[in-house]
């Protein structure tokens, strides 16, 4: 037998055990026996909570991840499966693991060996017990130590019960319809003002080489989402369906943005002040420049042939564009804005006096804005990358909740947690309290706590900071 696996027999052993329990089994309800996987270090903990033994540590360990996690799980008894089957991986990774009278022998090499492997229990229990979770690695510190963070999706089953306003439960899936189903791109992504000008002058920007390899990529390009081996996987393949290498798809991009650079400064200059809204806005005015046009407009052969294509005109715009209602409607009187909904749904056509309002509120609107400094956001392509995560590299936190708006969300550790509903309780429980410092244990004792922050406790002269002990 392979030494490793011998050792790793004997640890797993050490903190595992098959005990026997009985259960009624099918409707019957005849008694049986059944083996159940616990950790021995459970039983010392019901024996004396404060053991020093070191299964009871792994078993305070497991019971902390247990509180954590195992409500996730369809069956949470079966935790302790996910828990073991960790503990066994994570040893099989570990280079040397020496044997058990050896490892007890020493307490500092038993301590190594224990935290790799209560970390790796740690870093992917979430995974395990949650199929809407992964592990992403972002990229490496500046120590070349490999960053990794937990994302994990929010998500909603089709199936889940909703309640309606009159509290009425049905499934969700029975509410979906054309106008809110789960399955549809919706809006498109917003380009900024540089990105837009590329994808519309493209064809003259660029060499016809150029467009040509711009094209042949565009339907099959896969970015390089994070640093996981997959990603990488999926990138080289994509580099040998495109027929390219690494290095002259490199030389293509900085060829390209070269290019387009260039001829978007001789258009735009190095400092303009074209944002992400830039080309809305101006369709926005034109539209309505073209209505006051329309309005003035003096070849009119009839009354009535003016009032027909003012009518189509504000029928055109008016449920595409939100900006355009809000500004003819407004100061409207209610009659009015009736009319202007009539003419929208085809049944009437707008009268001269309506017209002239609206063109009077649209003179108003670009006078109010004509002067407005507007900032866009600002542009920046300089220090690009594809990973969707990049940005999580410099967060404290290890994990982060993905909703359903695509927001990435940082998840709170428990021990901050705990501090700050500590704190909080802490806070108001002090109030009145006479002018002193104490540390948790003395405030159990005393029933109360002054808060400071740096301070030593007024009884047993211990560290204190934001009512945490310091030291012991």
């Amino acid at each position: 037998m392979n030494t490793n696996h011998k050792n790793i027999e004997e640890l797993v052993e050490y903190h595992f055990e098959i005990v026997k329990k009985p259960f009624k089994a099918g409707k019957t309800g005849e008694e049986s026996v059944a083996g159940v996987l616990e950790l021995k270090g459970e039983k010392l903990l019901k024996e004396d909570r404060n053991s020093k033994d070191r299964r009871a540590s792994l078993a305070k360990f497991y019971l902390k991840l247990k509180k954590k996690y195992a409500f996730k799980m369809d069956y949470p008894e079966d935790f302790i499966q996910v828990f073991s089957m960790l503990f066994v991986e994570a040893c099989y990774q570990l280079d040397k693991l020496e044997a058990l009278d050896e490892l007890l022998a020493d307490d500092i090499l038993y301590n190594t060996r224990m935290k790799y492997i209560r970390d790796h229990i740690e870093r992917y229990v979430i995974v395990e017990v949650n199929p809407h979770a992964k592990r992403v690695m972002i990229g490496t510190d500046d120590n070349n130590k490999a960053i990794v963070k937990t994302i994990e999706i929010e998500y909603a089953s089709v199936n889940s019960l909703v309640q309606n306003e009159e509290g009425h439960k049905s499934e969700l899936v029975d509410s979906l319809n054309e106008e809110n189903q789960l399955f549809k791109s919706g809006r498109q992504a917003t380009y900024n003002h540089f990105l837009q000008y590329f994808l519309e002058n493209k064809e003259d920007v660029l060499t016809q080489k150029q467009l040509d390899k711009y094209d042949s990529l565009k339907n099959i390009y896969t970015p390089l989402y994070d640093n996981s081996n997959q990603s990488r996987a999926e990138k080289a393949e994509m580099y040998e369906q495109a027929d390219i290498s690494k290095s002259d798809f490199n030389k293509f991009k900085n060829n390209v943005k070269r290019r387009v650079t260039k001829k978007y400064e001789e258009e735009f200059g190095t400092n303009n002040k074209c944002g992400f809204n830039t080309k809305n806005r101006e369709t926005t005015r034109s539209i309505f420049e073209e209505y006051i046009r329309l309005a003035d407009d003096t070849e009119w052969t009839s009354a009535n042939e003016r009032q027909v294509a003012m009518s189509r005109y504000v029928t055109q715009y008016y449920d595409s564009r939100e900006e355009f209602e809000v500004v003819i409607t407004a100061n409207l009187s209610l009659d009015e804005k009736k009319e202007v909904v009539r003419a929208v749904k085809g049944k009437d056509l707008l009268s001269h006096r309506v017209i002239r309002l609206i063109k009077s509120n649209i003179v108003e609107h670009l006078e109010a804005f004509k002067d407005m400094e507007i900032t866009p956001a600002k542009q920046i392509w300089e220090g690009y990358t594809e990973s969707t995560y990049a940005g999580l590299k410099d967060s404290n936190a290890k994990a982060f909740n993905l909703n359903t708006h695509g927001e990435l969300i940082a998840k709170e550790s428990e021990d901050k947690k705990l501090m700050r509903e500590q704190k909080a309780k802490y806070m108001e429980d002090s109030k009145g309290s006479e002018c002193k410092t104490y540390c948790l244990l003395c405030y159990q004792e005393k029933g109360e706590l002054n808060l400071k922050v740096d301070k030593v406790c007024t009884v047993c002269n211990r560290s204190v900071k934001n009512g945490i002990i310091q030291e012991m």
